[in-house]
């Protein structure tokens, strides 16, 4: 179905069901124009939803390390980069909140380019 605009003001005509004739109408909010739907037929799609996490998804892009658009902690004693391996000597980590509700948060090293997780 296209989107239909009234033929009076030129507005969106939403859809309705008309509770007398049971037939589905297009009425204009801004004039009160209607007119009765050619085709009294409507698919109804029910989307699913998945949970996923997204730090798996944003972990994913090898090109994520290289963004220099995502805010950075620097020389910040109270995190530092979780790779053993790593031997930097200035702190130097970018970070993305990847879920506002739970404050959790992927952390990125720029020096080795380890990511971790925040365990909340």
């Amino acid at each position: 179905m296209d989107v239909e605009f009234c033929d009076k003001c030129e507005n969106l005509l939403y859809l309705y069901i008309d509770n007398e004739t049971h037939k589905i109408i297009m009425k204009c909010k801004s004039c009160g124009n209607q007119t009765e739907m050619k085709d009294q037929v409507i698919e109804i799609n029910n989307n699913t939803t998945i949970n996923v996490d997204k730090s798996d998804v944003i972990n994913s892009n090898p090109f994520i390390t290289h963004d220099i658009t995502l805010p950075t902690i620097k020389d910040n004693m109270n995190i530092k980069c979780q790779n053993e391996e790593c031997n930097a000597e200035k702190i130097d980590i970018k970070y993305i909140k990847y879920d506002d509700v739970n404050m959790k948060y992927l952390y990125i090293c720029n020096h080795c380019g380890y990511k971790w997780k925040n365990n909340l």
